[in-house]
């Protein structure tokens, strides 16, 4: 298992910090999705769901190739789904 500083694992958790992140990683816990499809889906601007994507991939939780025009994203470890669900036994809403 690779190490990861804390502030490594603090970067890696201030990506999924955000809601709308969140929500596309289950998205494209579906499968591959283009990003007019994510953004319409989730009902976010397109440069906005873009936004999201280019900082999920900067982080290595998201892959894309283009097909044309359109630009295709998909989980690179589909495992951290997994991974925020146990995370998610420790939210408690109120």
């Amino acid at each position: 298992m690779r190490h990861l500083s804390p502030t490594s694992m603090a970067d890696l958790l201030g990506a999924l910090g955000h809601h709308d992140r969140l929500r596309i990683l289950l998205a494209l816990d579906e499968g591959e999705l283009d990003v007019s499809t994510l953004s319409s889906s989730l009902r976010l601007s397109q440069p906005r769901t873009s936004q999201h994507l280019r900082l999920l991939a900067a982080h290595g939780l998201v892959s894309s190739h283009r097909e044309g025009r359109r630009v295709f994203y998909r989980l690179v470890e589909p495992e951290l789904l997994a991974w925020l669900e146990v995370g998610g036994r420790f939210v408690h809403d109120p």
